[in-house]
């Protein structure tokens, strides 16, 4: 059977097999542009959300949340408000808050992390 018996005026060369057009994944850009294109938000830890965690760790919160992070008892390296990333053995649990922010929030540096106000922590 002749591909141009079927579809007419396409030549054998331009047709690709199938799933050969997909999507790639691996250049930023399209990843940036198809979160754009869907409105999804940023799954990255916002300045937002670190002062969410400085203001759990320094008790500045009414709501009873400080069990939501175990500091490290150790701190050897970093500062003394490091927390312990908890394990999660489903992808949906590993874009919760407690999980998305621990890293970022580890690699502070001590002095912003030690700051006593939100405020100053913001402009750290």
């Amino acid at each position: 059977m002749n591909v141009g018996q079927v579809w007419p005026g396409t030549k054998p060369k331009e047709m690709l097999p199938c799933g050969s057009q997909s999507l790639n994944t691996n250049n930023n850009n399209n990843k940036n542009n198809r979160i754009n294109k869907t409105n999804a938000a940023s799954l990255q830890p916002t300045t937002a959300d670190l002062a969410d965690i400085h203001k759990i760790i320094n008790h500045l919160t009414n709501n009873n949340s400080e069990h939501l992070f175990k500091l490290h008892l150790s701190n050897t390296y970093g500062h003394i408000y490091k927390v312990r990333k908890q394990h999660s053995s489903h992808d949906f649990r590993k874009h919760f808050f407690t999980l998305r922010v621990a890293e970022a929030w580890n690699k502070l540096p001590a002095s912003v992390v030690s700051c006593r106000s939100t405020a100053s922590f913001k402009t750290s």
